[in-house]
This record gives C-alpha cells, structure tokens and sequence, in this order.
C-alpha cells in the first residue's frame, strides 16, 4: 500500500506491457485514487494529462486506449511528448517571465553554418602566439568549410551536452591549464566561441538555441503546474528524467496532489548493497568511478535521488508470471553492478540454475557466420513469429531491435523474399535515398571533372527526367550512352555535353564498320541523343556556370543547385511532384531552404560545395510514416522504448555496436569533463543497457550476433558474455541448439535442386557461316580460345567498351605504337635527319591530339619520353644498315586450300642494304615472349614472314626476310629475337623460312580440322594457366565456372 504521504512513484517491470498496463491502472484507479474512469460519461479522460518520453509513444499510447476503450464514445487525455517542444500557444496568454531562450529556436542546419563561419573567423584571427604554441605542428584546422562545419558539429554536440546539463559554458575557462598541457591552451581559446561569440551571435540572429529552448518551455510548463495546479490526474509515464529540466518536471508533478510517476523498468529485487553503489555514484562526481555509469538502473537511481524518494517505496504495477520474474532476477544478477574491489558480485546458487531453463524456454541464441546469414536468419525468425498467437488473441506482433542499421537495411531486403515490405522506424540517411542520391550525382557530374561514368550515373537516375516522356527518355538515354559515353570524353564535360555528342556522330560516320550494340538503336537515337544532351546542359546551367566565378555564398549555392534539380527533375508536364513530394521531398526541401535563409556567409568553390553539402546532409534521416507493414518492425533502440510485441529480437549484439563505444568530443576528456560536473560519456551505454533489460521481458526473444562483421573476427556485447557466464555451458549450449534452428531453416531458402556445372562451350557452326578472312592478329585467338573467334565472327557479338573514366594500360601501348609509326614515317620518307627534334615533334602533336587528363599526360610524356631516346639510339645505330621502312603495311594472302584470306597490317618492315628484310612488331609489355613466337604459341611473326615470302605485302613485294623481332617500349629499350643471334645469314633466313612454313601448315591444318567438324570452335583449347590469356568473350563462354570443374 501506499503511503498518503508520500509521492505517487510507481514501476512498470520488464515483461509488462508497458503502456497497456498504465492504462489499465489509471482507469480502475490504482494510479489516482481520487479518479474513476466512467464508460458513461465520454469527459471522464478529458482531464487527464499524459506526458511520455516519445512522439512513438505518443501515437502508441492513443492506439492503445482506442483497442481499450472499444467503441465508447470517449475524449482522450491530452498527450504530450517530452521529447519534442510543447505547443507554444499554451503559454501566450500567461504572465510568464519572457526570456531570450523563449525566442524561436535556430534549425540544425543554420546553427552549424552559422557556427561554421565563427570558426574560420576564428582561426584567421587566430593570435600568433597561440597559432605557434607547437612551431614543429602548424596549425591548419579547419582546411576548408567543410571542415570548419564538421568541427562545428561536434562543437554543437558540446554545447548540447552543457546546456542540457545546465552547465555554464564559461565553465571552460576554469580546467587547469597546467595540468592538461598546451594543446589546451588552444582548445580554451577555440571554445571561446561557444562560451563567448554565439551567445552573441543568437542575440543578433534574435533566436535561441533548441536545448535552451526546449528547457525554458519545459520550465514553464513546470512553474504552470505549481501556480494553476491541476483540474485532474497529471502523470508522466516511461520517462527516466536524464534530461535535468524534465527530471524538475517529474519532481513538480510527483508533489501535486493529482501527479503520478510512472517508471520503466526500475529493479525493485537488486540488493541494497548493489544498489547503493549505483545510487550513491550517481550523485558524485568527485570519485569519477565511470563503470557504473554503465549500468541499466544508473538513470532511474539518479531519478530516484533528486526525487529524495526510497526505492522500497516507489509501488510495482500489474505482476510477472513465474518465467519472466526469474528471467528478470537473472538479467539483474548478470548485469549487477563492479563492487569497490572490482569484482562481479552475484548471488545465485546450485537451486537457481535449474530455473534458467524456466526463465528463458523461450529465448534462442543465434550466432551467424556473418552478417548476411544473420540478417537471412532474423527474417525467417520474424516470419515465423506471425504464425504465433497474439496477445489475448489479437494478431501476433514482431520486431528487430538492433543498432546496427546495415544490419536492419539486410532484413528489410530479407523479408522480401516472404513478400513482406517493412520500414526502419530509425529511418534512412537523406545520403541513402533517391533523392538524395540523385543530389550527390548531380554535384558528381557537374562540379568536378567530367568523366563518362559520373555523367552516366547522373543521367540514368530514375528521377532524371528533363521534361521528356517516359517512353521517349529511356530511349534517349540510352542512346546518348552508347553513342557517346563509353569512350573518354576528352576533354569535354556536361557543359557541352552536345558538342561532344555531334563530334562522336561524325566520327561513328566514318567508321567502316559499326559494331552490333551501336548500330541496332532506334532511327531516331541519333536526335534524341542530341535533345536530350541539350536538355541536361540547360538543366544544369545554373551549376555549370558558375565555374567560371571562383566562389559563391553556401545561400547562392543552395539555390542553384535547387533550381537544377527542378529542371532535372520535371516531367513532360511540369510537374515537380516527384521532387519535392513525400517525407524524402519535404526533408530535401527544408534542407536548402535552411541554407538559403541562413546569414551564413560562408563562401566555397565548387567542389567546396560537394563536401559541404556531405557535411550538411549527414545525420539527415527520412522516417517512414507511415509505416507500411503493421505486424513486423524494425525498430532503433530509441524508437522502440516501451513499445510492445510478441516477439522480439535483438540484433546486432556484438561490442562496439550494442553498445556502442561512448562518444569521443574531440575538445574534453572524460576527466576534464568530470572536472565541470559533466555526466561520463559511459552514461549512453547505461541507457543502451536499460532498453536491453527492458526487452528481455518479451516472452519470444531471440538474440543475435555475427561471428564477423566485413571479415573481421567480433566480440559478443558485454551484456550477451555475462548473461552466458552467468547460465554456464549447458544453458549456453541450449540457447545456440534453439538458435542453429532458424540458421538451418535459413540455408534451406537457398537451397535448390542440383545444377550441373556449365559445360566447356563447344560449338560445331556449318563450314559456310565459319571466317573466311582472318587477321595475323586473330590466329593467336583462334589457336587458343576458338570460342571468342565464334562469337565475334560467327555470331557477330561486338564487345562493348566499358565506360571509362581514366586512359587505359591498352590505351597507353596504342598511342606510344602510333608515335613511333609515326616517326618512322616521317624519319624515312621525309628523310628527317634530326632525330630529337623530329621525336619531340611527334610525342607533342599526338598528346595534343589525345587530350588525356592532365595528370595522366605528365606521367605517360616523362615516360615515354624515357623511351623515345632510347629507342633514337637504336635507330642511329641501325641507319648504316637500312635502304627503305615500310610502317603500318598491310598484307593480304589468299589461302586457296581451305578457302580463307589472311590480312593485317605489320607495324614495320625494314629493307636491308644486304637485300635481306626484317619484321619488327612493337610491343609495350613483356607477351608474347621470343620463345612463344618461336615456338608458335602466338605465329603472328612466323605467318607475316610467310606472307612475305610470298609477296602479300603489296608495295615491298616478295623479299627474304632474315631477322624476325620485337621491339620492346620500354626506357630499358629491349630488341628480342627470334632468330639466334650466333647465326650467320643464311641460317637465319632458312630458320625463318622453315618457321613461316610450319605456321602456315599448322594453320591450315588446324582450319581444315574446323571446317570439316572434326573440331569444334571450344573455349580456351589451350587452358594452361601460362596461356590461359583473358579475353572480352570469356563471361559468354563461362570461364570461371567450368574451367575450376575441369581443373578438379
């Protein structure tokens, strides 16, 4: 019974529901004696006033007393939120003294813009002598805006904590300097600007900060209480008071004669010796013993302290069966509180662990392998808890409980599988969403460099419609890729995204072949390709023009970019709905109006801009409202406080994750802010504690961990070990054997019927579809790989480039090819006698003509500039010995026994004075080697010295060729023959001779063997790992798949 003398103080314990339970005690008046809930009369609740910690709570505890109250026609309490700042108008007709915290309250974004230009006032005005505290170390920070916005974050996050506190930020000042070293010197002269500068700064702005804010209108509602008292039951439910201002509203409303507290989860059974070390560590400061700061019950014992109120008297609400009771007494002992000799101390003995099976016959352990079968296991485990009984018979109810929001993002997509559409009630990054992807691709494209695969990314969002029609827009975007994205864009960029568009038409005209994927667009690709170029340039228009100014104010830039995502973003119609619509658009659209009306005056170039806005939009969250799947939640620790389900799991139960590490300020020490009357930063892991005991009195529990999370080995939540240490082996063993379960029933969803390895393609085509041209080059691929021969030839599948952002290794060796062809040329057939000049010449008009990225030119010039000489002292030593070069001839032989044509081009065929001649291939790496030439692994050398012999090369005729080498570019300059250098001329030539001849038999008897069906056109004949050369066709064929089952 309760003492009439003493306040109104009661618990809810874990396994209650919560909000059911305080309604149930306020209607038959076990909360308020006085009260008596009437069906009869629908005014009965009107006089009653909840507050609860949450709007979650808020909404659940409306539903709560609708599912009670039945049809009645009925007012509800009025239900206020703590978490969220009473309605103003309360308090405008009352004689209250107005203070500046009154004011309205500055947004988040414009308080961190505004705090970001004090602090790069601050560091241009830093003093000297505090600037060169350490000479060796020089003082930077912040480097840019983004920068000073993310020191403001965490400046604003001090602030925050002081003010809730209600400690004075000159508070500061006082830390001993000495004993805390120079850098502090620094650190107090930079958070002047919290103490000093933005208590000015919100004057001028005449606004206030939200904390404050929040505080002064907590206050009077608190001073209202005392001076009109209360017409009927006041009552706050589920609040732990760890805000000061609301644990003085709980204190106010405890002494009112018609107040009632109600708190969640308080452990009534904890020994009085346990108790006492959390309760007397909640109220000092001096012993900074920061251990139990971490315990469940530290907050509601700091409660119970500044209420002068006994635990033995605050009154227990509703009663425990016997399995919760015992799994609450466990939960107690496991996370009992360090004594003062830092030990664990527990008291249970041999009887009590025969109750552990009692206590938790209902909870599993799961222990995945990794994140994604933990994810895989927690959606089988919550579709299968809606095949359970309700509560007193309703539909069952089932939620994740995790901090870990990767984790909650894969059982989201997990459930899919059961066609179940969840929201995470803790929402998603503004970064994450599609409109907030499309805003980062949209900075992406046009604020940095141009490359095809931002520009590609940007184009092709689904909310990029540049007014076109649906239809007609991916058509168009299509289009205006393949025709002009999968190449390097030289240096063009978004700006004059037609320009380059038409420049590739007119080259893609003069090619003599177009590849299969290009030319099977639309007719009118072509047009659409170029509409919708010029659309995107005059989309993005106001971004792209304002490249040529070297800054602009954050408000000008936020308006720009506005604009663009308008233009961007409009239908054929007009229609901007699909912009600024839903919870995702209206957040998007605070988030620039916030920058645009804030006096920020922070000025950045463009990709200044780009961090800023990451800057900005980080901690941005999209809640979903409502949610969309009402029997299944996936729920944030915060969000979930005192709601109540079926069945519960709780994921994610590794250290570092829940709980997570306490919040490192990169300004105070954990003793410096001891030293100020600061709480520990162990104080959040505390409430992390407490919502883990309040959840373990969910009849169906389930916990989960993954044995490595991104490959790296985990440790289990401190709370999960000594619950486990606590029950001992075989209650570990249980927990896991009801866990492995749901991991077994997860495997099966994958499980399907047994799929035979891919078989080695091998194709048999009709001799009269099969190449009758082929290529010097292409015989090494038929030799090899006939397959990729049979896809390019046969079934005509053209490689399609991919989109490039940098110049390839592949790009690098043609354009050094084409120099020295080039030089050659000019070398022999203008009779060019200097050499350097005509070199540099050369390497300068080619590199002109490619314009690489400026980086990439500076490193392949020097570098190839390496080779050049080398290869000029080649040359000159050669001269003496050479009548006439022939580079890039082609050659064109007709093998009439098997009815094919070789052709190709040789890159370079010397006419010695001897009368003898040489094929010289350029080649930039180390492959082919000389002993895969010579022992016609790659023939490309020994066929050209046959088609030589024969006369194929039109304008050199037939000639005896007597050296057949490659010319490696490289700065080390390497000549690697094929022929023996010991040899005289008449065995080289006959080596050579007897070489072509025996590439030209092996080829055609290799063809005949294709062209008769004896062979077929197989993937990779040659699958030696030393050959197995990778090629564009070898995903068609299945390589990776086959090749391992032919190796095993």
């Amino acid at each position: 019974m309760r003492d009439c003398n003493q306040p109104r103080i009661f618990t809810i314990a874990p396994g209650i529901p919560f909000i059911r339970e305080m309604i149930l005690a306020l209607l038959d008046g076990r909360i308020i004696e006085s009260f008596q809930y009437k069906p009869s009369n629908p005014l009965s609740l009107a006089s009653v006033t909840i507050y609860v910690p949450t709007e979650q709570v808020k909404q659940a505890l409306r539903s709560e007393f609708l599912e009670i109250i039945g049809t009645t026609s009925t007012i509800l309490p009025l239900i206020k939120s703590l978490g969220n700042t009473f309605e103003e108008e309360d308090f405008t007709n009352q004689e209250f003294k107005l203070t500046p915290d009154l004011n309205s309250p500055l947004s988040g974004i414009a308080r961190l813009l505004e705090l970001a230009r004090l602090i790069i006032v601050w560091r241009n005005r830093l003093p000297d002598s505090i600037r060169d505290i350490h000479s060796n170390s020089p003082i930077i920070a912040p480097a840019s805006p983004a920068d000073a916005i993310w020191l403001a974050k965490s400046l604003a996050e001090l602030i925050d904590t002081m003010e809730a506190e209600e400690k004075n930020l000159e508070n500061l000042h006082f830390l001993n300097h000495e004993k805390y070293g120079d850098w502090w010197i620094l650190t107090s002269e930079f958070l002047k600007i919290a103490s000093q500068y933005w208590r000015e700064r919100l004057s001028e702005l005449n606004l206030s900060s939200p904390v404050l804010h929040q505080i002064a209108l907590i206050n009077i509602e608190a001073e209202r209480l005392i001076k009109e008292g209360t017409k009927g039951p006041v009552i706050v439910a589920g609040s732990t008071g760890s805000v000061l201002a609301t644990s003085k509203l709980i204190s106010v409303i405890a002494k009112d004669p018609n107040g009632a507290i109600i708190l969640p989860g308080l452990d009534v059974s904890m020994p009085e010796t346990l108790w006492d070390i959390i309760a007397n560590d909640s109220n000092s400061h001096e012993k900074k013993n920061f251990t139990s700061a971490t315990h469940p019950q530290y907050t509601l014992a700091k409660l119970l302290k500044y209420l002068k109120i006994e635990r033995k008297n605050v009154i227990s609400l509703g009663k425990l069966d016997k399995k919760l009771q015992l799994r609450s007494f466990i939960i107690s002992q496991a996370l009992a509180p360090l004594t003062e000799d830092n030990t664990w101390h527990v008291s249970h003995s041999k009887q009590e662990n025969k109750d552990f099976d009692t206590a938790f016959f209902d909870v599993a352990l799961i222990e995945a392998k990794n994140e994604r079968e933990e994810a895989t296991a927690i959606a089988v485990a919550l579709r299968l808890a809606l095949e359970r009984p309700g509560f007193k018979g309703r539909k069952s109810k089932a939620a994740l409980i995790t901090a870990d929001r990767n984790l909650a993002r894969r059982v989201k997509i997990e459930l899919m599988r059961f066609n179940i559409e969840v929201d995470d009630s803790a929402g998603m990054p503004l970064s994450m969403t599609l409109k907030g992807s499309l805003l980062k691709l949209l900075l992406e494209a046009t604020l940095k460099p141009s490359n095809p695969i931002s520009i590609s990314s940007f184009i092709k969002h689904p909310l990029a419609r540049f007014g076109f029609l649906e239809k007609k827009l991916s058509i168009a975007k299509n289009a205006l890729e393949i025709i002009a994205l999968h190449s390097r864009m030289n240096g063009y960029g978004i700006a004059d995204l037609k320009s380059w568009v038409l420049e590739k038409l007119s080259e893609q005209k003069k090619e003599k072949y177009s590849p299969r994927w290009r030319s099977r667009l639309p007719e009118d690709s072509a047009e659409l390709a170029i509409e919708l170029a010029s659309a995107i340039t005059n989309a993005v228009q106001p971004l792209i023009s304002s490249l040529s100014s070297q800054s602009f104010k954050t408000s000008e830039w936020a308006y720009r970019t506005a604009c663009s995502l308008e233009s961007i973003c409009t239908d054929e119609n007009h229609n901007l709905y699909n912009l600024w619509s839903g919870t995702e658009g209206e957040l998007l659209a605070s988030f620039f109006t916030d920058i645009i009306e804030t006096d920020g005056h922070i000025e950045a170039n463009g990709p200044e801009w780009i961090e800023i806005v990451a800057a900005l939009m980080a901690g941005k969250t999209v809640r979903p409202k409502p949610l969309r799947y009402p029997r299944i939640f996936l729920f944030g620790t915060i969000e979930s406080r005192l709601l109540d389900v079926d069945t519960l799991i709780l994921g994610g139960l590794n250290e570092g994750i829940w709980p997570s590490q306490p919040p490192k300020n990169p300004f105070l020490s954990r003793m410096m802010k001891a030293d100020i009357g600061l709480e520990p930063p162990e104080k959040r892991i505390g409430q992390a504690a407490h919502d883990f005991e309040m959840a373990n009195g969910t009849n169906y529990l389930i916990y989960t961990r993954s044995l490595q999370k991104e490959s790296v080995p985990t440790i289990a939540s401190r709370w999960l070990q000594r619950l486990l240490a606590l029950g001992g082996k075989n209650f570990t063993a249980n927990l896991k054997e009801r866990g492995n379960r749901y991991l077994e029933w997860a495997h099966l969803l994958d499980v399907t019927e047994k799929q035979l390895p891919a078989k080695r393609p091998s194709p048999y085509p009709l001799l009269q579809i099969q190449p009758k041209i082929y290529s010097f080059s292409e015989i090494k691929k038929l030799i090899h790989d006939p397959y990729s021969i049979y896809a390019k030839k046969i079934l005509k599948l053209d490689p399609m480039p991919q989109l490039q952002d940098e110049p390839s290794l592949k790009e690098r060796g043609s354009l050094f090819h084409k120099i020295i062809s080039e030089f050659i040329q000019d070398r022999y057939n203008k009779n060019t006698l200097e050499f350097i000049q005509a070199m540099d010449y050369t390497i300068e008009s080619f590199f002109e003509k490619e314009k690489l990225p400026p980086h990439i030119e500076l490193i392949w010039k020097h570098h190839f500039r390496k080779i050049a000489y080398s290869f000029l002292v080649y040359e000159e030593n050669q001269q003496p010995y050479i009548s006439q070069v022939f580079s890039e001839i082609h050659a064109s032989m007709d093998i009439p026994s098997i009815g094919i044509t070789l052709t190709g081009f040789a890159d370079r065929i010397d006419i010695l004075k001897s009368g003898f001649a040489r094929i010289i291939d350029y080649k930039s790496g180390n492959n082919p080697s000389k002993n895969d030439a010579k022992n016609l692994i790659d023939p490309q050398l020994a066929l050209e010295a046959a088609a030589l012999r024969e006369g194929a090369f039109s304008l050199v005729g037939c000639q005896t060729p007597q050296d057949l080498f490659y010319i490696r570019l490289k700065p080390d300059f390497q000549r690697d023959s094929i022929v023996n250098t010991d040899s005289n001329k008449n065995d080289a030539t006959l080596f050579i001779e007897e070489l072509s001849k025996k590439a030209l038999e092996q080829l055609i008897q290799f063809i005949k063997l294709l062209q008769n069906g004896e062979k077929p056109f197989i993937s990779c004949l040659r699958p030696s790992k030393k050959y197995n050369f990778i090629d564009e066709y070898h995903h068609l064929a299945r390589v990776a798949e086959w090749e391992t089952n032919y190796e095993e």
